[in-house]
């Protein structure tokens, strides 16, 4: 069933007004430290930024420019969300493998001056988006899109998921079946951002599987990059101490991490032809370029499965 644009219109502005007071809700618990406010700002911010895209794409004026002082709090909220989770990883890692507390809280002690400092530039940040000012701009937004004949916000939607998810599709063929966590990054990223875009598509029945495709590959990445992270800190650290017993125990400490993010991956594997194959119909429904999806679809197919067999 087609959606009419005044109704896409109407569902883009009442997102933009939704996630920029989720935004505002979040702002007391951000400044007083909260581990979950962070992340639900964080994630709204992200909501939002995608929402202003598509607003800017249709040249609703003043969206682009929020959008950017949107991506300035979202990089802040970034800063203390990673060190934030690094905190929790380093606590489950010293449970899992019973690390000396010794070392344990000299890590800690680090992160938590880090940690302090960047929840100060954030301070600093949230206070100069203004995010009572950002929610009545987003007002403003949504009640010029609703007062907008053009453009065909369906239109809008479809070309941006379709590059979306054209994204995920190379992602997944670069990544193949070996181990690289910069490409694996990069996964991560795009299906992120592919499901951003899904959220703003109407609800449709072909889209729900892949919905449910893209969150499950999410959390997967998700905790694959937690623990990759805190490995690659582990090691780059580990170099900077001329003591030897200190040295070996975070050489050590940082391998059994990365072990398990090679594990990870190997799980994250067998998903990856579903993902793939689904984010090629969706590129297909939105830019009718059949053929050379075809080709794309062969190629990726080609890619998973020996990402299977290894």
């Amino acid at each position: 069933m087609s959606i009419s644009s005044s109704t896409l219109s109407r569902a883009l502005g009442r997102a933009a007004v939704e996630q920029s007071l989720e935004i505002a809700r979040r702002a007391d618990g951000v400044l007083n430290g909260r581990v979950r406010d962070v992340h639900r700002m964080r994630v709204a911010s992200r909501r939002l930024r995608e929402v202003l895209a598509v607003l800017a794409a249709g040249d609703v004026s003043g969206a682009k420019r929020l959008r950017r002082r949107i991506r300035r709090l979202t990089r802040a909220l970034g800063d203390v969300r990673e060190l934030d989770v690094m905190l929790e990883e380093l606590a489950a890692a010293q449970e899992r493998h019973r690390w000396a507390d010794r070392d344990v809280m000299r890590w800690r002690r680090a992160l938590e001056a880090k940690r302090a400092s960047a929840r100060e530039r954030l301070a600093r940040v949230l206070a100069r988006a203004d995010a009572e000012a950002c929610a009545e701009a987003c007002r403003r937004l949504a009640a010029e899109s609703r007062r907008r004949r053009g453009p065909a916000w369906s239109a809008v939607l479809a070309r941006r998921t379709s590059k979306r998810a054209a994204a995920v599709a190379s992602a997944v063929i670069a990544c193949g079946a070996d181990y690289d966590p910069v490409r694996l990054h990069r996964l991560r990223i795009a299906v992120k951002k592919l499901r951003y875009s899904l959220e703003l598509e109407p609800a449709a029945p072909d889209l729900i599987g892949l919905r449910e495709t893209l969150r499950e590959t999410q959390q997967q990445l998700g905790r694959w990059h937690d623990r990759h992270v805190l490995a690659a800190a582990l090691s780059t650290r580990a170099g900077r101490r001329p003591s030897r017993p200190s040295r070996r125990h975070r050489a050590m400490s940082a391998e059994t991490i990365e072990e398990e993010c090679r594990t990870l991956h190997a799980e994250l594997l067998a998903g990856l032809p579903s993902l793939a194959v689904s984010a090629i119909r969706v590129r297909q429904a939105g830019d009718g370029r059949a053929p050379r999806s075809t080709r794309m679809a062969r190629t990726t197919l080609h890619a998973v499965a020996d990402a299977r067999r290894a």
